[in-house]
């Protein structure tokens, strides 16, 4: 911890944060925001922190400042917008995991992982394109047991769709275009990396396009499809 920084918990604070780290329904951010504070006042160092908690320094900081100046309290919400109406997701915050292959197996291990860590009382709307594996029978009786989530498949060739689409073109872009990798770990440790620096400052998706406009331009393309024809 750099010089002048000190928190001292008091025991309720302790207990809700801990509660708060422990919470497998909790939002990620707010779990690891718990987590800086509970080290900063076991006295563990900055570089302690950033090691267990994945975070960069300018992170952690952040949030030791935001626990010192608002208390418990501050750890739950953004300076722009209140916590109550800012749903995981919405806010910008990214959930994500390496794996080897793309099958159902390993498709319903992800629905798990966001499941775990999206708030019990949240619906969830998963945006997803035609892949045999999204439509898997065992997807299905996945999602039969899970109601709380719908699934909407984009049309096909309509992948831009998904907003996770502008995510990945702008991890390619600012992690792995000029990358060297040397291993696949040294791939996935990048890319986690990235997705940890992301969720520090998530922004929300905004949809700038016109939807009017792509609606004309669509059916500016059929009409010269039906002349060609």
């Amino acid at each position: 911890m750099r010089t002048g920084i000190s928190i001292i918990l008091k025991p309720t604070d302790r207990r809700r944060l801990k509660a708060l780290a422990r919470d497998r329904n909790a939002p990620h951010k707010h779990v690891w925001r718990a987590e800086i504070v509970l080290l900063s006042a076991d006295a563990v160092g900055t570089n302690g922190i950033m090691r267990q908690t994945g975070k960069s320094k300018t992170c952690v900081w952040r949030w030791q400042e935001r626990f010192m100046q608002e208390g418990y309290d501050g750890l739950l919400r953004d300076k722009t917008r209140p916590s109550r109406i800012q749903p995981l997701g919405l806010d910008g915050t990214v959930i994500g995991r390496n794996m080897q292959r793309h099958r159902h197996q390993e498709f319903i291990r992800f629905l798990n992982t966001v499941e775990a860590q999206v708030p019990a009382r949240k619906a969830i709307h998963a945006v997803v394109d035609n892949y045999a594996t999204h439509k898997h029978p065992k997807v299905q009786k996945w999602l039969t047991r899970h109601p709380r989530w719908t699934f909407h498949f984009t049309p096909i060739s309509a992948s831009w769709l998904n907003a996770v689409e502008g995510f990945f073109a702008k991890l390619t872009k600012r992690r792995l275009k000029r990358g060297v990798f040397l291993s696949v770990v040294d791939l996935q440790a990048a890319i986690n990396r990235f997705v940890l620096d992301h969720n520090a400052e998530p922004k929300p998706f905004t949809w700038a396009a016109d939807p009017d406009k792509i609606i004309q331009a669509v059916r500016r393309g059929h009409q010269v499809l039906d002349s060609i024809h």
